[in-house]
């Protein structure tokens, strides 16, 4: 939570030269990568890389095309280092998410309704720049300018139907009748029935930057580094959709019937701006002892201003001063102990703040509704372990609790699966350990282990929505203290292998296991939690030459049949009565294989 991932790109400095690789395989996979760098001297430095993929999907009906480009240039001088990056991706995905398990036992490839289609463009621009003033003191900064444009267009079930009341005429689930855009009743015909086209289009436009200052300084004769720095980001969006009522067809494709249903109309746009004041400073005790204080002011935003109207106007702020604490001990050239205490603040997005109301579900992402505040979540986060080394490679042993006030969280609710509200749901934790170490056996193995045993659960008694929970009282599922986070495995495992076989063969293999989980809708408990999964991947290269290899990777080696995500819906108002069983769940992949040729000059 409140967290950040630092990613160090290519540059042509550390990746002088031109490579290629085409691989095809399983599900009509093709793709091909291409990347070349170097230096111009000993300042100047260029890198371009692209891929283009495109698969026909293991699922039916799912293909997805994926195009992305990135650029850096880099100018490297005795105290002054700039990088200029530019990424463009253009993609066309085709996800068809769960369906129901009676659906999948007879065909693991089916899919319920489609389409789940979302196709994405993005273009980022971001400078970075770092200067040394002195042998004590540095500047460091960035600024971007980022530019999304998101589409999607869903196929799904639909909780229109003929009125009781006013037959010849549709209406809702409550019985409302639906009025098209010219403010005149649908009527009920075969095109409009059994389906909805759900369309959504976000265009959103961020800029930031940052700027630090590091002092490096001896503090009564011991060494002392002292961060100062802040931020701003601001990001506006401007958010449309609506829905179009239609019929499915004998694959459960959704056909559109050309009556859009005239209160589905949303526009709204929203802005979010962030300020952030933030200091560090780490001071050594001793020669093997540090302790590291540290503190950031948040100051965040959030507008809403509606188009159609003033229902989803608001204004909302937040602020937050977070501080944390940690101590480092060097019990031995190859031991470090550490232990620490954080604390981030997370705020409600735009979606969140339009998507609150349990009276009145929302379908994502496609509509924003006139909801109740949310406030922000607080986690406050303790974690202590070892790291260290050893001759041939590295370890880590570490545990940790991170505990989140008023989290949040999406409730399942309404009649269809995609239907729901976010809200506060009190307070949640999650704690567990992490054990990671790689290594090296002579000079042609490399290895690696990963574990993490993870207890995420409530921390409160609730009542919750679950209509469609097969053991839901009214439509309710009941929470304890410790009850699970629903769709978190408790223990995940990640091993691998690498081993050269004489100067032209390298086989890698690895392992991954995960246990069971909760389903959505099932925050009580109550159900089997989905079942838990082992997975085998491995790959060969054959060096051809100097500027060629082959090479054969296949996934899910042993075609473990698994599952990734579950919650609840209604199969049989599309599929019919003996289609009783509620739960619906996304298969993961078969196995797979793909060939590929890699060549460098």
């Amino acid at each position: 939570l409140g967290g950040a991932i630092v990613i160090q790109t290519k540059d042509g400095f550390k990746n002088s030269g031109t490579s290629a690789n085409i691989h095809a395989g399983s599900f009509g996979r093709v793709g091909i990568q291409a990347e070349t760098g170097g230096s111009t001297s000993e300042r100047f430095s260029y890198f371009l890389t692209g891929e283009y993929l495109q698969e026909d999907g293991w699922r039916d009906h799912s293909p997805s095309e994926v195009t992305q480009l990135f650029g850096n240039l880099g100018w490297h001088m005795a105290a002054t280092t700039i990088d200029f990056n530019v990424t463009l991706v253009a993609t066309d995905l085709i996800g068809n998410g769960a369906a129901p398990v009676e659906l999948l036992e007879v065909d693991p490839a089916a899919v319920f309704t489609r389409p789940d289609q979302t196709e994405n463009e993005l273009s980022l621009v971001n400078v970075t720049v770092e200067h040394e003033l002195s042998s004590t003191l540095s500047l460091a900064g960035n600024a971007y300018v980022r530019r999304s444009d998101i589409s999607t267009y869903n196929g799904d079930d639909s909780d229109f139907e003929e009125c009781t009341a006013t037959p010849g005429f549709i209406c809702d689930e409550e019985g409302i009748l639906a009025f098209d855009p010219s403010d005149d009743p649908i009527p009920a015909i075969a095109a409009f029935d059994g389906a909805t086209i759900n369309r959504t289009n976000t265009e959103q436009d961020s800029v930031g930057f940052g700027l630090q200052s590091s002092w490096s300084r001896d503090l009564s004769g011991r060494d002392n580094v002292f961060v100062l720095g802040t931020s701003y980001d601001d990001s506006s969006i401007d958010f449309g959709g609506n829905t179009e009522l239609g019929r499915l067809d004998a694959t459960r494709l959704a056909v559109p019937g050309g009556a859009l249903v005239g209160d589905s109309f949303t526009r709204l746009k929203t802005d979010t701006t962030s300020w952030s004041l933030f200091f560090s400073n780490t001071f050594a005790l001793t020669e093997a002892v540090s302790l590291t204080l540290s503190g950031r002011y948040n100051d965040i935003a959030v507008t809403l201003d509606d188009q159609l109207g003033t229902a989803l106007d608001g204004d909302h702020k937040f602020d937050r001063f977070n501080t944390a604490a940690g101590v480092t001990a060097k019990l031995s050239q190859r031991m470090t102990f550490y232990a620490g205490f954080s604390e981030s603040n997370r705020t409600p997005s735009p979606v969140e703040l339009t998507c609150a109301d349990e009276d009145d579900p929302c379908r994502l992402p496609n509509a924003f509704l006139a909801d109740p505040p949310l406030q922000q979540v607080v986690a406050r986060t303790y974690e202590s372990g070892f790291r260290g080394t050893w001759q041939s490679g590295r370890w880590q042993a570490g545990v940790f609790r991170t505990t989140n006030e008023d989290d949040i969280l999406f409730i399942s609710a309404g009649a269809l699966r995609n239907q729901g509200y976010f809200d506060n749901v009190g307070q949640t934790r999650r704690e567990g350990l992490e054990i990671n170490l790689d290594g090296q056996a002579g000079d042609s193995v490399d290895w690696l282990f990963n574990y993490t045993f993870l207890k995420a659960t409530f921390r409160e008694n609730l009542t919750l929505p679950s209509p469609n929970n097969p053991l839901a009282v009214d439509g309710e599922v009941s929470v304890q203290v410790g009850d699970r986070l629903p769709l978190i495995p408790r223990q995940l495992f990640k091993a691998g292998i690498r081993a050269s076989i004489g100067e032209r063969i390298t086989i890698a293999g690895q392992a991954l296991f995960g246990s069971t989980f909760h389903m959505r809708g099932d925050e009580g408990n109550d159900l089997a939690p989905v079942g838990e999964y082992s997975l085998l991947n491995v790959r060969a290269d054959y060096l051809l030459n100097d500027h060629a290899q082959i090479f054969l990777n296949i996934d899910n080696v042993l075609n473990e049949e698994y599952l990734t995500f579950g919650l609840f819906g209604e199969a049989d108002e599309v599929l019919g009565s003996d289609f009783d069983d509620s739960r619906f769940v996304s298969p993961g992949a078969p196995r797979a294989a793909w060939l590929g040729l890699q060549l460098t000059f």
